[in-house]
């Protein structure tokens, strides 16, 4: 398995997707709440723009609007699904009830937050790879098959802008880029960032939280 052979500095069997290098960086910044958005119609650019909306919302209403919401997820439309949803990783809890009513305005529905258990490495590497995991395999991950394939022209993953990442949350701005970078081996990515995520990897299995969230939506 490639997560064990990096955390036991052994060669790998394969090289790591680039979702997958994504997905390793993401988890070493200790994201802590899974949410998901679920739509009855909107394609995934209505959704994309219905986020927006609400994103300025949460941002007005915050005790410090001046720190914007850091985000990282994907759209899927399940198979036979009329409407797109969308899975976001947060770094901070939202009290998404106090939005209900601008969600269900904006036709997204009761938002759904899940926390992620912050001090286990693995179980935080299970969500997000859940969460980025919408169109192909992450590190195993399955729930792609459910789900319409991407458009070529719709992007993989959804995040602020590199400016605002790269001043609210440097740390996930270094270990994005790093995960980018073609020039940085699977085994040198691994190894400069931070440590979170190379203290508890072990087996890889589907766990009750990954159950949970995928109860939550197609």
């Amino acid at each position: 398995m490639a997560l064990l052979a990096l955390q036991h500095g052994k060669p790998l069997g394969r090289e790591l997707t680039l979702l997958e290098r994504i997905a390793l960086a993401v988890a070493s910044t200790k994201p802590t709440h899974f949410l998901t958005l679920q739509t009855v119609s909107a394609s995934q650019k209505e959704l994309a723009k219905d986020f927006r909306l609400l994103l300025r919302r949460i941002e007005r209403r915050k005790s410090r609007p001046d720190v914007p919401l850091i985000y990282v997820g994907g759209f899927a439309q399940g198979h036979g699904a009329a409407g797109y949803h969308l899975h976001l990783l947060l770094w901070g809890y939202q009290h998404m009830p106090m939005y209900h009513g601008q969600t269900n305005d904006l036709g997204l529905g009761n938002a759904h937050v899940v926390q992620i258990t912050p001090t286990d490495p693995q179980n935080v590497l299970r969500v997000v790879s859940y969460a980025l995991g919408q169109q192909e395999s992450v590190f195993g991950t399955n729930q792609h098959t459910r789900h319409q394939p991407r458009e070529r022209s719709q992007r993989r993953f959804n995040h602020p802008q590199r400016k605002t990442l790269a001043k609210h949350n440097r740390e996930l701005f270094v270990a994005l880029d790093l995960a980018k970078n073609q020039a940085v081996s699977d085994q040198t990515l691994f190894a400069e960032l931070p440590t979170f995520i190379r203290e508890g990897i072990g087996g890889f299995g589907k766990g009750d939280l990954e159950s949970e969230l995928a109860q939550t939506t197609n």
